[in-house]
């Protein structure tokens, strides 16, 4: 590959001008590999593909067409025609293998009229173990003019190409990238639909934290008993979160469910048992039975604290196994904070 990279540097093709010296090898180009990949076609006959390929063997006139993609280490064909087996079965060849892997270097089109004469790709395996003799190839190109590959014609036999047969294999090619650069705009479209869409959930998320905040603060603010307390309490009950009761137990009434052994933990202080199906916790197993008979399926208990000592445990009982994200975690503290 490296003295092929040698000679394609300084080669003069007789279709094109010669060969740039690129700043970085372009095979490698890391835009140039995302645009690939970003377009998924791999070895996998693509039926878009399949038709250019169909369309040169049949107006140019030879026995084997194709659109190949370059890879990093490989040439894959989505389309095809004519290419013996074992190739054929395979879709693909290594770069050992490869001509249009000069066309990604160059940017320009390529035509050899007998590869065995040609200084370029004389030692190709291609030549020699699948039969390419006479090829043209055509850059393939995506928006930003990253080469992904070429549509070539190959002859097994040597053939003087005709300026005709070289315009018709370029309008050809053309329609390709067209192709080419509409799917990879579609992707585009969808990226971008998505990031906005991510980013409107993101407000919505921000926007409905702030209103629970809100209606956390209003509610408790205004409450002067523990009674106050616990009915505002039962009003978060919440069916679309899965919330089926919040109860406020006071450490001084000496009714304090027990506390889990094995719980998450976050920043708020909660102590959650996810899933009593699965996992109890260390819960007393009277305890879980009557959580159970309410309904519940997680069961979260949040410390309320005065100046210096926990106060109470507000219980927090779930129909549905539960985890708490960052926000939820600030709806409890702040749930904690104003009780």
């Amino acid at each position: 590959l490296a003295g092929a990279r040698r000679r394609a540097w300084g080669h003069q093709v007789r279709y094109g001008r010669r060969m740039r010296r690129p700043g970085a090898w372009p095979l490698l180009d890391q835009d140039r590999l995302q645009a690939l990949a970003d377009l998924g076609l791999t070895q996998e006959s693509d039926p878009g593909m399949e038709r250019y390929a169909q369309r040169v063997r049949d107006m140019i006139g030879v026995p084997v067409s194709l659109v190949s993609l370059v890879q990093a280490d490989q040439q894959v064909f989505p389309g095809m025609c004519g290419l013996p087996d074992p190739w054929a079965s395979r879709r693909s060849t290594p770069l050992s293998h490869s001509f249009c892997q000069h066309v990604v270097v160059s940017g320009e089109p390529l035509v050899i009229e007998d590869a065995r004469d040609d200084d370029l790709v004389r030692d190709n395996l291609a030549t020699s173990e699948i039969g390419v003799v006479a090829y043209a190839g055509m850059p393939l190109t995506d928006s930003a003019g990253h080469v992904l590959g070429s549509l070539c014609a190959i002859d097994t036999e040597p053939r003087a190409w005709t300026e005709a047969e070289l315009d018709l294999l370029r309008d050809i090619a053309l329609d390709c990238c067209h192709e080419l650069r509409l799917r990879l705009s579609l992707l585009d479209a969808e990226r971008e639909r998505a990031r906005r869409d991510a980013i409107d959930q993101r407000l919505q998320l921000a926007m409905s934290r702030s209103i629970r905040l809100l209606s956390i603060a209003e509610a408790l603010n205004a409450c002067r008993t523990v009674d106050d307390v616990r009915h505002e309490l039962s009003g978060f009950v919440d069916s679309s979160t899965g919330l089926v009761d919040a109860v406020l137990h006071l450490f001084a009434d000496g009714s304090t469910p027990s506390l889990p052994e094995r719980s998450d933990v976050g920043p708020s202080g909660v102590m959650v048992v996810a899933d009593l199906e699965a996992d109890t916790g260390g819960l007393p197993a009277d305890e879980v039975e009557a959580y159970r008979d309410r309904g519940g399926r997680a069961v979260g208990f949040l410390p309320v604290r005065g100046s210096a000592d926990a106060l109470a445990l507000v219980e927090l009982l779930w129909d549905r196994p539960r985890r708490l994200d960052a926000d939820e975690h600030a709806m409890a503290s702040a749930l904690s904070t104003y009780t």
